[in-house]
């Protein structure tokens, strides 16, 4: 079909040219209509040349028409694919011949499931998508983000786009500390140990799966000292959870070609060698206690936050 547009667009500059002699590109000049009853393709031409012609679209769409037909009657190429012309305002609309159409569903066919697949942009995009975190089982709602999220990079990908796609894996933070504790304390509890959760403490059965694990793997130490036992807890339920995580995204039909981790990127330097790059250039500032990134300069509404507390870097949204 793309084939047949560009042959059309070509014929629609080339009569307008000999007709009004007027200069019309032919890219974009044609597409498909929103509603199939209006036909197959339509063109914006008349409306294009309304200020060079100083003439109302709809007369310049009827003359078109005529003009078009007379040429497609006298045997051009595109005689037997266009089955009818017609104006509709300041549109001139097409229907493809029932030949035509014979013929393109016998090539979709043939292509199988390449058919439209586009050639390399040569544009690298990067897809982030699901992104929970590994404090639980993912939920429905995370499968929805998969689905959407999976979909939207197989689009990308199929129309040339080289596609990454992305977790970003929180695995660093409060929540994991508090998941840390979470698993420590269930393990306290198999040991015969009486223990009080806190209130945001993560409560599901599988807190308990996890620190039975926690007890068969770690050091016997590591479940007598809280401030020693938080960590270790904290990165093997991290572990556990996304190897779960991970299944249910493969019997999904999801895989991601990459897993950011947080706590990754905060033990090597590239925080601070980015700090260091936004101070070269003059980007930060101290304001409240906080240092400060000047991204009003690039267009965004207000400066934003980068360093709240020593060694914790986010992006404050309003």
């Amino acid at each position: 079909m793309k084939a047949t547009r560009d042959k059309l667009s070509d014929l629609i500059s080339t009569v307008v040219k000999k007709e009004w002699d007027a200069e019309i590109a032919p890219e974009g000049i044609v597409d498909l209509t929103g509603d199939m009853a209006h036909g197959d393709l339509t063109t914006t031409a008349p409306m294009r040349l309304a200020k060079t012609l100083r003439q109302a679209p709809p007369k310049t769409a009827e003359r078109l028409v005529e003009l078009l037909e007379a040429e497609l009657e006298s045997g051009h190429e595109l005689s037997d694919a266009v089955g009818e012309v017609f104006s509709a305002g300041g549109f001139v609309n097409f229907r493809m011949s029932p030949a035509f159409l014979a013929l393109l569903a016998k090539r979709i066919c043939s292509f199988g499931p390449d058919y439209g697949r586009g050639e390399s942009t040569g544009r690298k995009v990067q897809v982030e998508f699901v992104s929970a975190n590994p404090t639980g089982p993912l939920t429905v709602a995370h499968g929805r983000q998969a689905a959407l999220g999976d979909t939207l990079a197989n689009i990308l990908s199929f129309a040339g786009d080289d596609v990454q796609r992305d977790y970003y894996l929180n695995d660093s933070g409060n929540q994991i500390r508090m998941l840390g504790l979470s698993v420590w304390l269930r393990a306290r509890e198999i040991l015969g140990h009486d223990i009080e959760l806190p209130e945001n403490a993560y409560r599901g059965d599988y807190i308990a799966d996890i620190a039975r694990k926690a007890l068969d793997k770690l050091p016997e130490q590591v479940f007598s000292s809280q401030e020693q036992g938080i960590e270790p807890c904290g990165v093997l339920a991290c572990e556990h959870i996304l190897d779960w995580i991970r299944d249910d995204l493969e019997r999904f039909g999801v895989t991601f070609d990459n897993y950011f981790s947080q706590r990754e990127l905060e033990h090597s330097s590239a925080i601070d060698d980015t700090m260091a790059r936004f101070d070269e250039k003059g980007l930060l500032y101290e304001k409240d206690g906080a240092t400060w990134l000047k991204t009003s300069r690039f267009g965004d509404r207000d400066d934003r936050v980068v360093i709240k507390e020593r060694r914790k870097l986010y992006i404050s949204h309003p």
